[in-house]
């Protein structure tokens, strides 16, 4: 399981309704939609494997890695593939061809900076809050941003493991023109935590 990252982002109403999809509040294909040909059905790993032997994907700089993904490699075969796999494995070497990722979560995190959509979005009166993997989508602001190149938007965001990966971001035009370092209280006061659970990570008392 990944951890979450929770994210508000204040801007405009305008900018704001420029985020949401047809049916959600908050949607990243809004501003840097998926191409056309990225597979995006569920991810098989020997069918990820055996597209990434098929395309020859060098090894890892790293000696012992190395040695271990070429002999794990050399047992990768689309033989042993069952018919969906076969299939996946397929639309897996069509999608890298086309647009250079074998599917949407290999595209998602380069390309959003996260493997997902947004999930538990919400619309408030001056922002939307949403949650993330991993990490804050920054690519995802700066496309709103050059979308809207006059209007500021401030983005505030925490990991839930809090106190870590954690701050606030402002942008115009397009650029991240300013960046600070949030603490335990920032991310405790973002994701609206009760006494009870600042207590759980406030530093013991010494004697």
């Amino acid at each position: 399981m990944p951890n979450y990252i929770m994210n508000k982002v204040f801007a405009a109403p305008h900018v704001l309704d420029s985020f949401a999809g047809a049916d959600r509040p908050v949607d990243f294909e809004s501003v840097l939609p998926k191409p056309a040909g990225l597979f995006v059905g569920d991810v098989s790993s020997l069918a990820n494997d055996c597209a990434e032997k098929a395309f020859n994907e060098p090894l890892s700089n790293n000696p012992l890695l190395a040695g271990l993904q070429a002999s794990n490699k050399a047992k990768w075969s689309a033989a042993n593939l069952d018919d969906q796999g076969f299939e996946d494995f397929i639309a897996m070497c069509r999608s890298k061809r086309a647009t250079g990722f074998y599917h949407s979560l290999d595209w998602s995190r380069e390309v959003w900076g996260t493997k997902w959509n947004a999930g538990s979005a919400e619309r408030k009166d001056d922002h939307v809050q949403f949650e993330t993997a991993w990490s804050t989508p920054a690519p995802v602001f700066i496309a709103l941003s050059a979308k809207h190149p006059k209007d500021e938007i401030r983005v505030l965001y925490a990991d839930e493991d809090r106190g870590a990966n954690c701050g606030t971001m402002i942008l115009r035009g397009g650029e991240i023109v300013e960046l600070t370092t949030g603490d335990l209280r920032f991310a405790h006061d973002l994701w609206g935590d009760d006494e009870e659970l600042r207590a759980e990570y406030a530093e013991p008392e010494t004697a």
